[in-house]
């Protein structure tokens, strides 16, 4: 239910914002930013319960705890490089967007890399 409130908010802040700006341009780039402020802060509201959600769920695994963090850590990574990527696309700067997903790949490759080299190990013991 919240995300309803989210996109209602969202989008009477957009309409507010685009029809202010031919009067008064300034209240309408401060409608602009209140919205924004007002979606983050409702996100940051529910992201504390995900993170609840996952300590749980951390617990639960034991000793592959660590992992399981990791692998959230990497999909963190994941949404934040594709965020700024698209913003930066869509500010026109396509190099600099191709060099974020890049470096966002490459960064959760070398994240991976030690769920594989403790999946291996792992392996290699019941053999």
């Amino acid at each position: 239910m919240t995300i309803m409130k989210i996109a209602l908010i969202a989008v009477l802040g957009v309409l507010l914002a685009k029809s202010i700006p031919y009067e008064m341009p300034a209240f309408g780039l401060l409608a602009g930013i209140g919205t924004s402020i007002a979606v983050v802060g409702f996100g940051i509201y529910e992201i504390k319960g995900v993170v609840e959600k996952l300590a749980e769920m951390k617990q639960l695994l034991g000793e592959w705890g660590d992992a399981f963090g990791l692998l959230a850590r990497m999909l963190g990574c994941a949404y934040v490089c594709d965020f700024s990527a698209s913003v930066c696309r869509d500010g026109g700067h396509s190099a600099v967007a191709g060099q974020i997903e890049t470096m966002g790949k490459l960064c959760i490759m070398c994240s991976g890399l030690s769920i594989l080299i403790r999946l291996v190990s792992q392996i290699k013991s019941m053999i």
